[in-house]
């Protein structure tokens, strides 16, 4: 019924905590595809001999949004389920059930955004069924058949706003995403404890392929205060933070170029929501 999909990438010290955390899930409900993005250290022992895994080594780096993409061909799964490798469900197989009888329930959603509690933030009111603008891939599923009409993920992102590529892609194909906050997942990631170049690298990224993003998605007419503005907004951010300040602030305008010499090979990718379909996205931002 479900496709699990976990791209991981040099984290196989904490891939334990993950198998002991989805061992209770009945494995007949679902296939897991544990994606290894081409670490150069792997530990294929700690992977357990469950008949229910698929696990992959890939033979070159290519993100999560690729990695994810190769889970999404080679499933067939009516439903698709993405975690990361330091997340997991509650509950266990009700869960699962839960959510099956929420896409029936939500015939319009092409996806499904769960209630994530983090080490430092708690789970949200359990409401289920409101329109979402985003969502994150650390604990969403999604219907196979708006995946597949979609493309799938970006390959072109890589890493980083992947997530708020693929909600814009739902919208534009007039699929919706909306709030499962009833499914519990808790996800061990605390920023703090990872290292400044994950940060740097994370900053990049996001900054790069946030204006990707609006170049390929957002009518004409919002780009010329849209991109300057959200340029500018990663800058004001970058000197606000307070890790380490100079090098991010590099970053940042090094990912501002990197987007701006991009432009002329986006232009064929373009395509835009109409400014009915962008209006009813950006309309969701304010909704209590």
């Amino acid at each position: 019924m479900f496709d699990i999909i976990v791209p991981t990438y040099n984290r196989y010290d904490i891939l334990p905590e993950f198998f002991a955390n989805l061992e209770a899930i009945d494995k007949t409900l679902y296939t897991l595809w544990l994606i290894d993005d081409c670490s150069p250290k792997k530990d294929a022992s700690i992977v357990p001999a469950w008949d229910n895994i698929r696990y992959i080594q890939l033979p070159e780096n290519i993100g999560q949004a690729g990695a994810r993409n190769y889970a999404i061909k080679n499933g067939n799964a009516p439903y698709v389920i993405s975690l990361d490798d330091d997340a997991w469900f509650v509950a266990g197989s009700q869960d699962l059930k839960v959510i099956a009888e929420a896409f029936s329930t939500y015939p319009d959603a092409g996806c499904l955004m769960f209630n994530i509690a983090t080490p430092k933030t708690d789970y949200i009111g359990d409401v289920d069924g409101l329109l979402l603008p985003l969502h994150v891939t650390c604990g969403c599923a999604y219907r196979r058949n708006a995946l597949e009409q979609i493309g799938g993920f970006n390959s072109k992102i890589h890493s980083g706003a992947e997530e708020t590529d693929i909600s814009l892609k739902l919208y534009r194909a007039n699929w919706d995403i909306r709030s499962l906050y009833s499914v519990h997942v808790y996800h061990k990631f605390d920023p703090g404890e990872r290292s400044v170049d994950w940060y740097l690298d994370v900053r990049y990224k996001t900054t790069r392929n946030s204006l990707i993003i609006a170049y390929l998605y957002y009518p004409a007419l919002s780009l010329i205060w849209v991109l300057p503005g959200r340029a500018l907004s990663h800058i004001v951010f970058a000197i606000k933070t307070g890790v380490a300040r100079g090098k991010t602030i590099s970053i940042t305008i090094n990912a501002i170029f990197a987007f701006i010499g991009r432009i002329p090979s986006l232009r064929k990718d373009r395509m835009p929501l109409s400014q009915q379909q962008f209006k009813k996205w950006t309309a969701l931002f304010k909704t209590p």
